[in-house]
């Protein structure tokens, strides 16, 4: 009889899990156990965010127009909108320093870490 109190865990949360850890979880990891270890109730208040928050936005200041994202815009095609983007597209992509998606709009990402850009690729 299986133990009903293990939550399952799909192939591709698996798969997600293991890209992770293949691109530094253990800082962010322990970020999270001292915060539990503090504050459990602001961790799931963390965690609860993190579930909720876009995976994009699309926002105007000083008349300029801006796409913020985690990672860019993985296989990107002019014209495709951009909720027809995979997760994977946002979150993992490693954008070249000169890559351009747009020419009146200016995408806005992090998770490469800088260093990659210093030789300027």
């Amino acid at each position: 009889m299986e133990d009903e109190s293990i939550e399952r865990i799909d192939y591709e949360q698996m798969n997600a899990l293991a890209h992770w850890m293949r691109n530094g979880a253990e800082p962010t990891l322990a970020s999270l156990r001292a915060l539990h270890r503090k504050d459990p109730e602001q961790l799931y208040d963390l965690l609860d965010y993190l579930r909720d928050a876009p995976l994009f936005e699309a926002v105007t200041a000083g008349g300029r127009d801006f796409i913020l994202t985690h990672a860019g815009l993985g296989s990107f095609r002019p014209g495709r909108k951009l909720a027809q983007y995979a997760p994977d597209d946002l979150l993992w992509h490693r954008p070249v320093a000169d890559e351009r998606y747009f020419p009146d709009i200016t995408v806005i990402f992090g998770h490469t870490p800088t260093q990659f850009y210093a030789d300027g690729k």
